[in-house]
């Protein structure tokens, strides 16, 4: 065994955080922060279902071949959501793309689920809403595609390609459903996929592509990109454009920047705001039923901290109190003031998703809350007041987390021999469907995550 460390290197690593813990108990108010640790409330009968998600990427001859899953358990039967797909492997185009759909498939398993349990209904998912909504899905590059895409179409023209497709999710929806009702199952959850080159054809053929000749000029809004200074990727493509200074700055005066595009960019930012409008569709779906609940092991939040001037995280300094002041680390809960996060989800698409609007005005409850005593402290957050949600949480609790997250834990994991299998089988049936189709996954068979 490699020895990494010494005893004067451990000696100095504990000093250093002797150090902080003195530095943290003398500057913090320990007896506001006790006032505020509650005790938990009695456990109330509540229905339940809970949702986590897997997935596996290999990423072969240029292609990425992908398997995602989210699964649901809880008071009535299980029920899963499988997709397998294969692209061209894009850099920052891809990644996005495959974690969009992957939240995708668990908030849309959420909605479908827990619609079944009725208004009374309780859906726990793992991890935060905040993460959903502050840490966008797609990069800041892919808000400023889809408003070059925008300023293509124009307003209108624009609009009626996000109602087109929002209606067609509705619709899916039920399809979806349906399925799930019939047999708990349903490997074609996911609709953006297969709709890109028909919207290509609808809105894109027959008006830009029609006459695209290697690259179209187009100028873009300020204002759609909603941004205070003009974005970078803007400016480099202006630059790249042979464009002066002069110019550029008398543009961006305006409101308006004039840069030219390729096919390939508006494909791609086609299929991102298709991507994208599926993703915002299953977290308006979710929020729509009467109790959501997030729990998420937080190591690296700093909300209470940051309030306070500190240094830690949140759970350490919940910890650091407990530990000096009671000399246990006690079960209960930190009820916090709502937050409502900042967000980069553009004006134009955000006017749609109404359940999206509200918990950014309202704000999102949360908490910090510990099962058991001496156990982790965990995040709930939720789009109903804690007091209220906590109760029908605590129904579930075993030990020091909930069972039904644990028991979608395990169920949903897509492990390494599953997903190695499932792709031989797709390697080989490829083949034989063509030999020429081996040269996209000659290397680099095995998953890499």
């Amino acid at each position: 065994m490699l020895m990494l460390l010494t005893n004067g290197r451990i000696d100095r690593i504990a000093d250093s955080l002797l150090e902080q813990l003195e530095s943290t108990l003398k500057s913090i108010n320990k007896d506001e922060l006790l006032k505020s640790w509650k005790e938990l409330p009695s456990p109330i009968k509540s229905k339940v279902y809970a949702i986590d998600g897997s997935r596996s990427v290999s990423r072969l001859s240029g292609t990425v071949i992908y398997f995602l899953s989210s699964f649901a358990v809880g008071t009535g039967k299980q029920y899963r959501l499988v997709y397998a797909n294969a692209m061209r492997y894009n850099y920052g185009v891809s990644d996005q793309i495959i974690r969009m759909q992957m939240e995708t498939l668990e908030n849309m398993l959420g909605y479908l689920a827990g619609k079944k349990l009725g208004r009374e209904g309780l859906v726990l998912m793992d991890g935060t809403l905040t993460g959903s909504i502050i840490r966008p899905p797609v990069y800041p590059k892919d808000i400023e595609s889809m408003s070059i895409l925008r300023s293509i179409l124009e307003e209108d023209r624009f609009d009626d390609l996000v109602t087109q497709f929002i209606r067609e999710l509705t619709k899916h929806y039920s399809k979806v459903e349906k399925e799930l009702e019939s047999s708990g199952h349903s490997d074609s959850p996911l609709k953006a996929d297969e709709s890109v080159k028909r919207f290509e054809m609808e809105y894109l053929q027959k008006t830009i592509f029609g006459y695209l000749k290697g690259k179209v000029r187009v100028k873009v809004r300020m204002e759609d990109i909603k941004r205070k200074s003009v974005p970078v990727t803007v400016l480099e493509k202006a630059v790249e454009n042979g464009k002066s200074l002069e110019k550029l700055v008398e543009e961006i005066k305006k409101g308006e920047v004039e840069i030219y595009v390729s096919r390939e960019d508006l494909l791609d930012a086609l299929h991102v705001l298709l991507t994208y409008l599926e993703y915002l569709y299953s977290l308006d779906r979710l929020l729509s039923l009467s109790k959501v609940a997030y729990v998420a092991k937080s190591f690296y939040t700093r909300n209470l901290a940051e309030r306070l001037g500190l240094e830690v995280v949140d759970t350490a300094l919940l910890d650091i109190i407990m530990r000096n002041i009671l000399g246990s680390e006690r079960e209960g809960y930190l009820d916090l003031d709502p937050i409502r996060p900042k967000h980069e989800i553009p004006d134009y698409l955000l006017k749609y998703f109404k359940n999206i609007e509200g918990i950014l005005s309202n704000g999102i409850n949360i908490a910090y809350v510990r099962f058991e005593k001496g156990d982790v402290i965990y995040m709930v957050q939720s789009n109903r007041k804690i007091e209220e949600i906590l109760p029908e949480m605590l129904y579930h609790k075993a030990g020091g987390y909930l069972r039904p997250l644990q028991l979608a834990h395990h169920g949903v994991k897509i492990s390494y021999k599953e997903a190695k299998a499932n792709l031989a089988i797709l390697i080989n049936m490829l083949r034989a469907k063509d030999p020429n189709l081996k040269i996209f996954v000659k290397y680099g068979r095995a998953p890499l995550e």
